[in-house]
């Protein structure tokens, strides 16, 4: 292959050129984030519509805030056993609403008296000790755990594809009062986070944002947030689509050798935000929490920096001039996103189907099998209902799924309505069977089914050919149903089980398996309903006192739900962390003595008990 090196603003691009008898591969139409939306990449899509179903596209699944939920907290666990009084606490995107599906999770532990590379050291030694890897962090300044490592302690991790960066302070840190007062501009005006996601995605994609010689990512915010307060009171500022073109082109124009970025103001001063310069350093931000701090005196990709903002410019005036293509298309690259596209288009039917959506899909599906066209399809759907073997909602699913692939439905409508919310399910018809079905013991749903079926369809079917695996009969109306919050709060009295019980430590892996009723679920299921029952003598898993198969059966029709599997990873790899040092011969030591100086009753700070201070 020839290579061909194109010297453009600083940057040395090697294109392979193709032999000349191969033909080059087509380029994609339709960036990623416009397909899962169901949008189309013809110009026809107004800026603030395409913002949004990229950082909805980007952002983190409930799932995968779950997993940072877990990780931090098992990260606290192991802390808090050897490190007295130590508590963590988030900073970073995760703690200021900018993070997406692939950001870090950043942490800081903060300790009222320990010197931080003691603490660093120990947290890395306990860590080992329950065989999760480390990494010092650049420079030496705190620990990376990557989050698939915590597999050695619970399963569940094994698909984990995220890291945690821990740093080590005394007292109250600085990075933790800087995503405050990052927070607290964001609350006047939450939307326009939407425009920092997007400008940080492009900034990362071209390596100027925290990499050697590059931004760090909270001077981005920064450099947002002034602008935003130099223009909030403008008519046009609602609009972020019009607030991203200006961020870019009023950078492309900005002098850096003769102004210093700031916020170091409250958010309701009127304080100009570009002051004359203070710093030699060739790009000068102030950190709000120092206001003699050059946040960027390392930054020095400056030149890069100008040259980006120049050609998202000129690409932003490309397309308002023509307007052929959505406006991301012309400066963000999405070939590394693809992949993100997949997983969602894979896990569509558990996160993109709600309620509403089945309900409408299935109701339309009902009226046109009323057509006496359809009365051979509609004779099919009985027949999966009566048939022998496998569940009614397993049947139908398969009826449905035929029935929507035979008929092109999908295809059909998108002709009819290119926006429409299947466009994402296109190519993944069982993703949209699987999503919708599994609604099916929702009492509206049944209804819709039974009057399609011309029967009466009970959630409370018996396990064999049944509509729902119900371990006995059981009650069907409305009030009996558990929701997804009964079972979520169901999760967390697991957990206080556990505490009180810490001998089925090593038995909690149960809880998560799916063949059946075991002794270990069934004893847990009769605490869970004696302490609901002490609390609320009415409540609803009364009627399950006597069948707690069916109380097991019915939690599990929500055991994918991303809630719900919060609670159970967290659960399991807590335990597994204190099954371990409970059996550790040899538990880390601290190599340092509590000091008696220390009140173990309160922070010296906050003066709220070590309890109250450490709780996530």
């Amino acid at each position: 292959k020839a290579t061909v090196s194109v010297l453009y603003w600083g940057w040395v691009v090697h294109t392979h050129m193709p032999p000349r008898n191969q033909k080059p591969k087509p380029a994609v139409k339709n960036p990623p984030w416009l397909m899962q939306a169901g949008l189309l990449n013809d110009g026809s899509v107004d800026a603030a519509t395409e913002i949004e179903a990229f950082c909805k596209f980007v952002a983190a699944t409930e799932a995968e805030r779950a997993r940072r939920t877990a990780l931090r907290s098992t990260l606290q666990a192991v802390a808090q056993i050897h490190i007295p009084l130590a508590t963590i606490k988030i900073i970073g995107s995760c703690a200021t609403g900018l993070d997406t599906f692939n950001s870090a999770l950043d942490l800081v532990v903060e300790t009222p008296y320990m010197p931080p590379p003691q603490s660093q050291t120990t947290l890395a030694v306990a860590l080992e000790s329950l065989g999760v890897p480390t990494m010092p962090l650049n420079g030496g300044d705190g620990l990376v755990v990557s989050a698939v490592s915590l597999s050695k302690l619970a399963s569940g991790w094994s698909d984990a594809k995220f890291d945690a960066t821990v740093r080590f302070r005394v007292g109250h840190c600085s990075e933790r009062a800087a995503v405050s007062i990052i927070s607290s501009y964001f609350k006047q005006y939450p939307h326009h986070r939407q425009v920092v996601i997007v400008i940080r995605a492009v900034l990362r994609q071209m390596n100027l944002i925290d990499s050697a010689a590059g931004l760090p990512s909270h001077a981005v915010s920064i450099m947002a947030i002034a602008l935003f307060e130099q223009m909030k009171t403008g008519p046009s500022f609602p609009d972020i689509g019009w607030v991203l073109r200006e961020f870019f082109r009023f950078y492309a124009a900005f002098d850096f050798a003769t102004h210093t970025i700031s916020i170091c103001k409250k958010p309701d001063e009127d304080l100009p935000t570009f002051i004359p310069k203070i710093h030699p350093e060739p790009l000068s931000i102030l950190d709000p929490t120092d206001p003699t701090r050059n946040c960027t005196a390392t930054t020095l990709k400056l030149p890069q920096l100008k040259a980006m903002f120049h050609y998202v410019t000129t690409c932003i005036q490309r397309f308002d001039r023509v307007g052929t293509r959505s406006l991301l298309a012309n400066f963000v690259a999405h070939n590394e996103l693809w992949d993100r596209y997949e997983t969602l288009k894979s896990n569509s039917g558990a996160y993109r189907i709600t309620k509403d959506f089945a309900m409408e899909l299935v109701t339309s599906m009902a009226q046109m099998l009323k057509d006496p066209a359809y009365a051979e399809i509609r004779s099919s759907f009985v027949a999966a209902s009566q048939r022998d073997g496998g569940s009614i909602g397993d049947n139908l699913k398969e009826a449905f799924l035929s029935f929507t692939a035979g008929e092109d439905i999908v295809s059909r409508r998108l002709i009819e309505n290119p926006r429409s919310k299947l466009a994402p399910f296109k190519d993944n018809i069982p993703g949209l069977a699987e999503g919708v079905m599994a609604y099916k013991d929702e009492p509206e749903m049944r209804q819709v089914m039974g009057g399609l079926l011309n029967t009466n369809i009970q959630a409370s079917a018996s396990s064999e050919g049944g509509w729902k695996p119900w371990g006995k009969d059981v009650p069907s109306d409305k009030d009996t149903a558990l929701s997804l919050d009964d079972v979520v709060d169901m999760m967390s009295r697991i957990a206080d089980f556990a505490q009180e019980h810490p001998e089925t430590t090593k038995e909690l892996e149960g809880v998560l398996d799916r063949d059946g009723l075991t002794a270990f679920k069934s004893k847990i299921a009769e605490k869970v309903i004696a302490i609901r029952a002490a609390e609320k003598p009415n409540t609803k898993l009364m009627k399950f006192k006597d069948n707690t198969a069916a109380l097991v059966d019915s939690v599990f029709e929500f055991i994918d739900n991303p809630q719900v599997q919060e609670h159970l990873l967290r659960v399991v790899t807590l335990n597994a962390v204190v099954s371990k040092v409970k059996s550790s011969e040899d538990p880390v030591q601290l190599s340092v003595p509590l000091p008696k100086s220390v009140d173990l009753e309160a922070t010296p700070e906050s003066g709220v008990s070590a309890a109250e201070a450490s709780t996530p």
